[in-house]
């Protein structure tokens, strides 16, 4: 059963209305026809096609004229398009008789002569197909409803008139052409231009492609027309922005945080940023500058759960001590920074289920041990679309607001908080008076004010007798049981967990980091580093350091048992000068002695080339010296022991080991030479040297032994043992 004013669509894509139908024939109107003229098909056959699936009934496209609110004007408009009508529609079948609809429009224009005849059938007909194609009720036959149409041609330049002589032409075609590649060159980009300038850009085209004035040339308002109309504000808006910047800051908002949060510990998010605000050194003498705010936010909440400040950088470390807040309990944190605080006014504790952050500090392999030791998820946000993890972002915003609002009223920042000076503003650098554990101790209590504000979305399932308040919200869920916080097991291995790993090379001398070298305490791993064993590659062995304080490090051998088996590790003996210095100071000295060393060797090397160029030289004036000796080798060395013998004594004669005198040692006598030895006497000179080795021997242990008790007298015990002198 097919009724009136059901709309088909055909297999061409064509679109029809039933306008009639009766026990043997159905009327349908094609609805992109412009003249009144109607299909006429037998029952049969229109039910046999709608069967095939030639017709197929679609949604009516002008439904939603008939519930349009209409002002009284524009109602009594249609009343009247409707009384002109009406002798047409109350004909029955016969309308749609073509010879029969042309007489009742000739009949209905009697009266009328020329032009006025043919413009009123023509409104006639033109009534006649709104009311078929819309829907035949009378709203459709209200003004402002007829579909856009192609924008008409003018001849001349429409609208008021200017108050400028000029000659502008109307628009066409050719010129709505260029004014659309105009805008989608300069005004629907990213880096768009003015559309002042943008019209300059089409002027100048259009006065030299088509040779004319600037006055006989299109208009700026008319420019400005077609871009306002053509483009919708919501199109230019995303036309203007890269695809980053649309989902970030120009897209509608829907949904809340309480979609992807559903209880207390379910999402935690971390940021950092450089605060606006610059600090003293822990004297008060020197400004250190701007110190680094790390803040964790749970999402479900809004309550800050835990922060750090220092002045590094942002990096895994600082991120660590930041979660390492986030879950460690908070009294026994405050306390250790000066402040007594009760639970309740800050209950966040615990490991929580999933952390959010930026692509950065915590994109490691190590923060895969937090999925495994603890089942924390960690998920990434995209690049540059801080929007993802708006909470933190507006956690951040209210520390610094709430922290300016006191430095405001002490001359310690800008009034509207900036940092950086403009030209003639005051540099409030050299006002600094607070030390970072001061701004600590102050950014602890804005979070404490800030964790009792009013949250901007209500949970859905919040009762109306519980405060719509970050901590009210906290207690009540956590209350319930529906916490997803989870207990950690030993704060010293979550510790390790969140610190820098190192992978270490091995060496008899120990297990290097840094160029700092360490030992393992326990014996079983210690015979690892035995002396005349080459060390082997210790595949999977991490180090954890302590950057507060390098004295100790924990080895973590076993990956699979990773983070809870470690073994405690002390400073090697060629590292033991870097005992109570932290990890930046030690890397400090190695670098200044590794320099001091290459500086040291420079000077060695040079000192060296010198000496040797001197020794050169003396072996060269040794060589000048010598005298020619025809005597040959063997003549040479037959009496080497007597002139060693005679060599000793020369040297021995007149130089005492101990001057006679304080002030300066005695000239060495003067040397008379010798005769030479004829052949004759040389074997009275044998005999006379073997007697005098003879008694030189006796002088020596007489000399000897009161060499003894001159030591004794002198308290010095000499012991001669294995080649070595020890004295006592």
């Amino acid at each position: 059963m097919y009724l009136v004013n059901t709309v088909f669509r055909s297999n061409d894509d064509a679109k029809y209305r039933l306008i009639q139908r009766d026990e043997k024939k159905v009327w349908l109107f094609p609805m992109e026809r412009d003249t009144p003229v109607c299909d006429e098909l037998t029952l049969g056959d229109f039910q046999k096609q709608c069967d095939q699936g030639s017709f197929v009934e679609i949604p009516d496209p002008y439904s939603e004229l008939q519930f349009r609110k209409a002002t009284e004007a524009e109602i009594r408009r249609g009343r009247e398009n409707l009384e002109l009508i009406k002798p047409l529609i109350e004909e029955g079948a016969r309308p749609f008789e073509k010879n029969h609809l042309r007489n009742l429009i000739k009949d209905m224009s009697a009266g009328l002569e020329g032009n006025e005849r043919l413009a009123w059938q023509r409104k006639i007909r033109r009534t006649l197909v709104l009311w078929w194609q819309r829907g035949q009720v009378p709203a459709v036959l209200m003004p402002d409803w007829a579909p856009k149409k192609e924008v008409r041609e003018y001849k001349e330049k429409p609208g008021r008139k200017s108050s400028l002589t000029n000659a502008a032409p109307g628009l066409n075609d050719e010129i709505r052409k260029e004014f659309d590649r105009i805008c989608r060159k300069m005004l629907l980009v990213p880096e768009h231009d003015s559309v002042k300038n943008a019209y300059c850009k089409f002027l100048h085209d259009w006065m030299a492609s088509k040779n004319v004035s600037q006055e006989e040339s299109p208009t700026f308002n008319q420019f400005r027309h077609y871009y306002t109309s053509t483009y919708p504000k919501a199109d230019r808006a995303k036309a203007q922005s890269t695809a980053r910047e649309y989902e970030k800051d120009v897209r509608p908002l829907t949904g809340s945080t309480y979609d992807i949060a559903k209880g207390p510990g379910h999402v935690y998010e971390i940021d950092s940023t450089l605060d606006n605000i610059n600090l003293l050194n822990n004297d008060r003498t020197e400004v250190v500058g701007r110190p680094y705010l790390y803040v964790v936010t749970d999402v479900f909440t809004g309550m800050i759960v835990g922060f750090d400040l220092s002045f590094e950088a942002p990096q895994l470390k600082t991120a660590g001590d930041a979660l390492f807040c986030a879950i460690e309990e908070k009294t026994s944190f405050c306390k250790r920074h000066g402040i007594d605080i009760v639970r309740r006014w800050w209950p966040a504790q615990g490991v929580p289920a999933k952390i959010v952050a930026d692509n950065a500090e915590l994109t490691t392999d190590q923060v895969l041990h937090l999925n495994r030791a603890y089942g924390i998820d960690v998920c990434f946000t995209s690049t540059g679309r801080g929007d993802q993890k708006g909470t933190v972002e507006n956690s951040i915003g209210l520390i610094q607001y709430r922290v300016r609002h006191n430095l405001i009223r002490h001359g310690l920042v800008l009034k509207d908080g900036r940092i950086l000076r403009k030209a003639g503003d005051k540099d409030s650098r050299g006002d600094a008076v607070l030390t970072l554990d001061d701004y600590r101790l102050m950014v602890i209590r804005a979070i404490l004010i800030l964790n009792r504000r009013k949250r901007i979305n209500t949970p859905y399932d919040l009762p109306g007798n519980v405060p719509n308040r970050c901590l009210s919200i906290w207690k009540y869920y956590e209350s319930r049981g529906k916490s997803f916080l989870r207990h950690e097991t030993d704060p010293r291995i979550l510790r390790l967990t969140l610190l820098k790993h190192y992978t270490p090379t091995c060496s008899a001398k120990g297990l290097c980091v840094e160029g700092i070298r360490y030992l393992p305490e326990d014996s079983e791993y210690l015979k690892y580093f035995r002396r005349y064993n080459s060390p082997q590659y210790l595949e999977g062995w991490q180090l954890v350091l302590d950057p507060s304080d390098v004295t100790h490090a924990w080895l973590q051998p076993d990956e699979a048992r990773k983070p809870c088996k470690y073994v405690i590790c002390s400073l090697a003996p060629s590292s033991a000068h870097l005992t109570g210095m932290t990890l930046r100071a030690a890397q400090e000295y190695i670098k200044t002695a590794v320099k001091t060393e290459a500086e040291e060797q420079l000077r060695d090397e040079a000192f060296k080339s010198e000496q040797m160029s001197l020794m050169d030289d003396i072996v060269n004036d040794a060589k000048s010296k010598k005298p020619a000796d025809p005597r040959s080798v063997r003549k040479k060395v037959e009496g080497i022991r007597e002139n060693r013998s005679n060599e000793i004594e020369n040297r021995e004669s007149g130089s005492p080991r101990v001057p006679t005198s304080s002030d300066s040692m005695p000239a060495p006598p003067e040397k008379v030479p010798e005769p030479k030895e004829t052949a004759a006497s040389a074997s009275s000179n044998s005999a006379e040297t073997a007697s005098g080795l003879s008694e030189k021997k006796n002088h020596e242990k007489t000399s000897n032994h009161d060499r003894s008790a001159e030591n004794r007298n002198l308290g010095l015990d000499m012991h001669f043992s294995g080649g070595n002198i020890d004295l006592e």
